[in-house]
């Protein structure tokens, strides 16, 4: 089953040592944005719409699609975070890929 963005959230929180309020709350400070915008791509590459990810983040849907692209940006020029974002994604697409096969295969086994 697709991830839900709540739980997105939640395993971002624990890879940057956070806590989930501090992903959707106020803050600005970096230790808090990054896992936002962190969540916030991931959630979409997984096929949420960022109207449908920003009242998650406490966030404007145009506020999200801009944080979405930062981990890219930042990706590009930081070979450890890189690796980190890359890794944490991989665990969702892994998962969701897993549960479309599945699913597919379950469809076609009932024709």
């Amino acid at each position: 089953m697709k991830p839900t963005i709540a739980q997105i959230i939640a395993a971002v929180a624990e890879e940057f040592q956070v806590l989930p309020a501090d992903i959707t709350g106020p803050s600005r400070l970096m230790v808090h944005s990054l896992p936002r915008h962190v969540a916030a791509a991931i959630a979409h590459d997984l096929g949420y719409s960022f109207p449908q990810i920003a009242p998650r983040l406490g966030r404007e849907w145009t506020t999200v699609r801009d944080a979405a692209k930062r981990p890219e940006i930042i990706a590009a020029k930081n070979e450890g975070f890189a690796s980190r974002y890359n890794d944490l994604r991989g665990r969702f697409v892994v998962k969701l890929l897993k549960y479309q096969d599945w699913k597919f295969k379950s469809i076609r086994a009932s024709k």
